[in-house]
């Protein structure tokens, strides 16, 4: 399981909802979505796991590998990452 942290109010963060929407519609679940900007103690978690790699929001991330995806993204981008994930 990945995990897609974002920003309640942030337009690409609503874009990457969108994104993985379709994405998920075909694949199943693949996310837990995560918000930063309203929620402190999960914004010092995203900090920590950042650790400066992208600063912010949209992110992207793979607990397992530490492989991460910084911003706003195009679908075939997101669907490379995932297939990497699978090795």
């Amino acid at each position: 399981m990945f995990t897609f942290y974002y920003g309640k109010d942030c337009p690409h963060c609503a874009k990457m909802h969108e994104l993985l929407d379709a994405t998920e519609k075909k694949q199943g679940k693949l996310f837990d979505r995560v918000e930063v900007w309203h929620n402190e103690e999960e914004l010092k978690k995203l900090e920590a796991i950042d650790k400066d790699r992208c600063g912010g929001v949209p992110f992207f991330y793979n607990p397992k590998t530490d492989a991460y995806l910084c911003g706003e993204i195009e679908e075939d981008e997101l669907e490379k990452w995932l297939k990497e994930q699978e090795m």
